[in-house]
């Protein structure tokens, strides 16, 4: 009988409560949820930082296409050797951007006698990438330095920007639409930013220079 009491004692302290246990479930609920929220804003930006050196490759490729003279076919008997770019239009498009042959030797793709979806029967388009994943590009601009850049303008209703390498160095012409490649008092633009977003709202940079210098930031 008194070993019965001590048990039935014992039993009346054990376990949790049913407060106990709400506060216990509300704790890991907030946990969970910050853990959450940190690993998707984590991989979000892993995600941007990624794209960001996608699209760097993607310009340090035209740059080699133009410099070591990749071959690109006009007709089934002909060939023939060119500049090689890449054109960002955001305005237009801000899901791609288009790895090009510059078949018309005129430091830009011209979009009048091509087709911005790039079909594979176009001279000019050797690539159109897809930005995926919610992320977008958010602006271009070009100028004399990283102090000195602004969005294209003029008059060419076409404000794309251009990034053409050609033979024999390394460095980058860098055309507005196809009224030409003037920046700041008509001189030659010397630098180009292209920024990218994420559907979370982190940005990078990719920035080229007219001596042909990539890189990321």
């Amino acid at each position: 009988m008194f070993f019965k009491k001590i048990q039935k004692k014992r039993n009346k302290k054990s376990g949790f409560t049913l407060i106990e246990l709400m506060a216990v479930l509300v704790i890991f609920v907030a946990l969970t949820g910050v853990v959450m929220n940190s690993q998707k804003s984590f991989d979000g930006t892993i995600l941007l930082n990624n794209l960001a050196y996608d699209i760097a490759l993607s310009v340090r490729q035209a740059q080699t296409y133009g410099v070591n003279v990749r071959e690109f076919s006009t007709t089934t008997t002909s060939s023939a050797f060119s500049g090689y770019g890449i054109r960002f239009d955001p305005n237009n498009d801000n899901k791609h951007y288009i790895l090009f042959a510059d078949v018309y030797n005129n430091n830009y793709f011209n979009i009048s006698n091509s087709d911005p979806a790039c079909p594979k029967n176009d001279l000019q388009c050797v690539e159109r990438y897809a930005l995926t994943r919610g992320s977008f590009i958010s602006s271009v601009c070009v100028g004399l330095s990283v102090s000195d850049c602004y969005p294209p303008t003029g008059a060419d209703t076409d404000k794309s920007v251009s990034i053409v390498f050609r033979r024999p160095n390394p460095n980058a012409t860098i055309m507005v639409g196809s009224s030409g490649a003037t920046c700041t008092n008509n001189k030659p633009c010397q630098f180009a930013k292209i920024v990218i977003s994420s559907s979370g709202g982190q940005t990078k940079s990719i920035i080229v220079t007219a001596l042909g210098q990539i890189y990321v930031e």
